[in-house]
Formats: C-alpha cells, sequence, structure tokens
C-alpha cells in the first residue's frame, strides 16, 4: 500500500534508546541475559577445581612425585637434584584425586537445563573420572615396581651379607672386613 501512495516508510513510533520504555526493555532484556548465564557459569565453575588432573599427565605425576629430579617447584638439592615427595605428600595427593573421583559426580545431574542452555556434563564427568583412574593406576604400578625392585635389592644385601657371615673369620683383618661389610650393609638398607 505505501508504494502505491507513494508514503515514504517511517516507523508510527520513533525507537530511540533514550526513551524510557526502552531502557526498561533493555535493562530487562539485560537482567534476564545475565541471569541465563549464572547457572550454567555456577555450575561449569564447579568443574574448575579438578583442573589439576588436566594438567600433568600420569607419566609426569608419577615422575614427580616418585623420582628424584621430578618436581620443579621445589628448591634443588646439591648436585642439582630435587627431592622426590614424601610418603604423606603422596598419601595427601593419592586421596585428594580420589575425592575428586566422587566429588566429580556429586556436582549436578548429567544434563541440566538452563534458561538458555542445556548442559550435558555426563561426558565431562567420565574423562576426570577416567584421567584420576589412570593417574592413580599409573602411581599404584610404579610404587609395585618400586617396592618389588627394592624387596629383591635387600634380599640380595641380605644373602650376600649372610654368605661373609657364615665362614668363622681367621684373622684380625677379616674380622674387621666382616663388620665393616655389616656397617655397609646396615647403610644400604636405610636408604630403602
Amino acid at each position: 500500500i505505501l508504494r502505491l501512495l507513494n508514503l515514504e516508510r517511517k516507523p508510527v513510533y520513533p525507537v530511540v534508546e533514550k526513551l524510557p520504555v526502552c531502557k526498561e526493555s533493555l535493562e530487562k532484556v539485560e537482567g534476564l541475559v545475565n541471569k541465563g548465564f549464572v547457572q550454567p557459569n555456577e555450575i561449569l565453575s564447579q568443574f574448575q577445581m579438578f583442573s589439576y588432573l588436566m594438567k600433568d599427565s600420569a607419566d609426569d605425576i608419577v615422575k614427580k612425585y616418585l623420582d628424584k629430579g621430578g618436581d620443579d617447584d621445589v628448591k634443588q638439592e646439591k648436585g642439582g637434584k630435587r627431592p622426590k615427595k614424601t610418603l604423606k605428600e603422596l598419601d595427601d595427593y593419592l586421596s585428594k584425586v580420589e575425592k575428586s573421583i566422587r566429588d566429580s559426580q556429586g556436582i549436578c545431574t548429567n544434563e541440566k537445563n538452563t534458561i538458555f542452555f542445556q548442559l550435558r556434563t555426563e561426558e565431562l564427568k567420565k574423562v576426570l573420572v577416567e584421567k584420576a583412574k589412570r593417574i592413580i593406576e599409573a602411581l599404584l604400578r610404579r610404587m609395585e615396581s618400586d617396592s618389588k625392585n627394592n624387596i629383591i635389592s635387600i634380599q640380595k644385601s641380605f644373602d650376600d651379607l649372610r654368605e661373609r657371615m657364615i665362614t668363622e673369620p681367621k684373622s684380625v683383618e677379616t674380622y674387621v672386613q666382616m663388620r665393616t661389610a655389616i656397617e655397609t650393609h646396615e647403610q644400604e638398607i636405610a636408604k630403602f
């Protein structure tokens, strides 16, 4: 109809941001948008506490806790090597990882409908749990391997010492050698 009458197209009511109705509407829209992002951001921020699981590989964590020289956060000892973590630090870390498995499962349902979004956290939970389990398994495998190697070394050391002690010393020199062997053995055992 406007074309037939050669009329210019103009809005019936001019829309300007300065009008109170427009300001009110923009504030409502902004409030709704902010409200729509609050719940998803709260849910996603709960996953932040588990981000440490994704920072390092399981092998890097094993090196950090079970190898000398594996931790960059600790001051170097003499000779350039870094001390390995203590047993308490390792136990605390394992407890933290196991707690993360339990806690990540309780964050929210696997699927959550919010105002604007549908959050699906099932896959994220699954990835976090799998990574935590890989870390625990890697640490336990390495501890098992180290323990077996230590047992074998200690057994060999005891067998060598027993062989030396079976014979009766025939001279003072042989007795001193036996005594030195016992002290050396005690020092080696203290390393484990």
